[in-house]
């Protein structure tokens, strides 16, 4: 779980079902009851003493009593949100809240409820954000165990450590984690397996003894050692997630089926793991736990040595991929099985799509026959495709036309259009190196899909955010700054600030679904304002002709703006779009627009489209060689153009009408799709 990430940012959740009765019926100011099937017996109290925050008159204490801090655990990150107090009176134990770390994030953090039962304890934490839930075991002075966001399903390893500290002031936070430097070295011994042996054994309250563990596991499979010796090394796994309470346990065994289910060898140990999370988990098992365990049992029949299973396994696992895009551990699997089985095409085919899906060629590392090497997908593409240069380039821009917007809802059903409809203008400010305007950049590439020009128009504006992009022009930087925009992505919405677009590729659906579900409201307005827009070829120039009529007098401050937009650029940028929609190539109009005076206005001007690459290529050469920096590419296909015209009222940035010109063509002058930097 990363939702301590980045330092408490909530993005992912996890929790078992089996440990959330624990907290049942313990919602804020409702003490959990002690005799229900869901709670568990034991003692629950709110704060001791909460006026005075004091224990009265405890001696003798049990082990229990005493200041404990609170220690969360991202990989090799610990966090220490809070100080508690556990005190005991009249027979029973309660927690009074000493302090909070003094960072901003973790001010608003709160115990709301406790519970104990014989030597476990449970904490229902409010932060402000969400609540959480603790569940630990005490050994000694530390009480090892899980937090997870209420109602999820996976959890990170949390501690409640014993300490004689009475405030956070001089707690520094985060924290490299305790043993972070032995588990490296050990990892960099020569006698890798004895160095981690020796690890786990002498470390079993530090939570990165489960990372050895599961490193020490890897290292046996990958050195063939006897099925008997990797069965032991994985209940050695089990037993340790286990005094970690039984939060960790599921996890645990689905870590142990991914290292052993492909293997004919130690398959056994992949079906006694599954099976074990079936029998923990029961019948009403989490979604996220059958999506995994669906997912392991089909990669689990591709390991076996009948192929009648083999491909049983193989249809199994295609179509849970294909309502499950981004289980790339699954991709992977099915592509080797085809690999292995001679089926290259159907290989080839999921390796393209891996490399041009945004991002994940550089996140996905395919093993190799050779110890320590991996491939990415791009590598392995071209390594077993029979295709070379131009062919495989198309081969993988049809694999990203039909991958990358999987979620585009594919319906014949058309939208129903008014008459004098308020044709929607949405504009997205992003780079091509901007790792985050992934999902916007899809998102509306989507939309477009769905609500195709001109039942919306869509252009994008390039900025040289976060480094330099050959697609922008001063145009679209001082369009950016007519906004008051700082970061991209940036979305307007007829003018209007949008949700944010940020995000990668898996974000994409969800931006996607709230912009579609946006569009279909904008698709039904209307507008007394109408746009007459003609755009035409007259040689190798573009004539362009607009008028509009229905200002109303009230307006004072409306103005006219036209783009000229290249409707597709194929370029496979650093963040890994590869093909650009709607790309504003030129302002003709400036950024400030041409101001309308009364109820009607008029604009005409004709662009010589060589002169115009031109002064694009120009403005990108001064870039260059004022910034010190060169270009891999500068796309320069200026054979196909579109035209947008829009009316703005300046004084709310409001957009009022919108209209498009079909594509026009002209003669390409230079070499098409992608020209070297200069």
């Amino acid at each position: 779980m990363k939702y301590l990430q980045g330092i408490v940012l909530f993005s992912t959740c996890l929790c078992a079902g089996l440990v959330f009765t624990f907290l049942s019926g313990c919602e804020s100011g409702e003490a959990p009851t002690q005799t229900t099937e869901n709670s568990p017996e034991g003692t629950s109290t709110a704060a001791v003493d909460p006026q005075t925050g004091d224990p009265a008159d405890v001696e003798e204490l049990p082990p229990w009593i005493g200041r404990w801090m609170l220690v969360i655990t991202e990989e090799t990150t610990d966090f220490h949100p809070l100080l508690i107090q556990i005190a005991e009176k009249d027979g029973k134990k309660g927690v009074r809240q000493v302090d909070t770390a003094s960072m901003q994030q973790f001010q608003s953090w709160h115990v709301n409820q406790a519970v104990f039962r014989d030597e476990n304890i449970l904490l229902n934490i409010e932060t402000g954000q969400v609540t959480l839930n603790f569940e630990g075991q005490r050994h000694g002075d530390v009480i090892l165990g899980g937090i997870f966001p209420k109602g999820e399903v996976q959890v990170s390893p949390a501690r409640l450590i014993k300490t004689s500290s009475t405030s956070m002031s001089d707690v520094e936070t985060p924290q490299i984690t305790d043993g972070t430097k032995d588990l490296e070295a050990a990892l960099k011994s020569g006698d890798r397996m004895e160095a981690l042996k020796k690890f786990v054994e002498a470390n079993p309250d530090l939570p990165l003894v489960n990372t050895a563990y599961f490193t020490l596991l890897d290292t046996a499979i990958k050195n063939d050692l006897p099925v008997e010796e990797v069965d032991a090394i994985a209940a050695g796994a089990i037993q340790s997630a286990q005094r970690w309470g039984s939060n960790l346990l599921p996890d645990t065994l689905f870590q142990i089926a991914q290292l052993t289910k492909d293997s004919s060898k130690y398959r056994s140990i992949a079906r006694s793991s599954l099976d074990k999370v079936k029998s923990l988990v029961g019948e009403n098992m989490p979604e996220v736990y059958q999506q995994r365990l669906d997912l392991f049992e089909s990669q689990y029949l591709l390991s076996s040595a009948e192929a009648e299973e083999q491909q049983q396994g193989a249809e199994e696992l295609r179509s849970l991929l294909e309502k499950r895009p981004f289980e790339i551990n699954g991709w992977v699997s099915l592509a080797s099985h085809y690999e292995d089985a001679g089926d290259k095409d159907k290989a080839v085919d999921i390796y393209a799509r891996l490399a041009v899906l945004p991002g994940l060629n550089r996140m996905v590392q395919i093993p190799t026959d050779t110890e320590g090497q991996t491939q990415s997908p791009l590598e392995k593409t071209k390594a077993l495709s029979s295709l070379e240069g131009e062919a495989l380039q198309e081969k993988l821009d049809q694999s990203y036309e039909e991958n990358a917007f999987y979620f585009v809802n594919k319906s014949d059903e058309k939208p129903n259009l008014p008459e004098n409809r308020r044709v929607p203008l949405i504009e997205l400010f992003t780079g091509s190196a901007c790792p985050p305007c992934v999902a916007g950049d899809l998102a509306l590439g989507g939309l477009e899909k769905t609500f195709p020009a001109p039942e919306l128009i869509a252009v994008r504006y390039h900025q040289h955010i976060p480094r330099p992009d050959p697609l922008t022009t001063s145009d679209g930087e001082a369009r950016f700054g007519y906004y008051g925009e700082g970061g991209t992505p940036t979305m307007r919405v007829n003018g209007r600030p949008s949700d944010p677009v940020g995000g990668f590729v898996f974000h994409a659906e969800d931006h996607y679904k709230n912009l579609e579900s946006q569009a279909r409201g904008l698709l039904s307005m209307t507008s007394p304002i109408s746009i007459d827009l003609k755009a035409s070829a007259e040689g190798d120039s573009l004539k362009i002709d607009v008028n509009v009529v229905g200002v109303s007098e009230n307006r004072n401050a409306v103005k006219l703006r036209v783009l000229i937009v290249d409707p597709l650029v194929h370029f496979v940028a650093p963040n890994g779009i590869r093909l650009h929609e709607m790309v504003v190539r030129d302002i003709p109009t400036g950024a400030d627009g041409v101001a309308i005076k009364g109820t009607s206005g008029t604009y005409n001007t004709t662009r010589n489209v060589t002169e115009l690459k031109k002064e694009v290529l120009d403005e990108i050469a001064a870039f260059q060689e004022n910034r010190n920096f060169k270009f891999d590419v500068v796309p320069d296909d200026f054979s196909k153009l579109r035209v947008v015209a829009f009316v703005q009222d300046d004084s709310s940035q409001e957009v009022l009408q919108s209209a498009i010109s079909p594509v026009i063509e002209f003669g390409k002058a230079t070499a098409a799709e992608e020209k070297p930097a200069e």
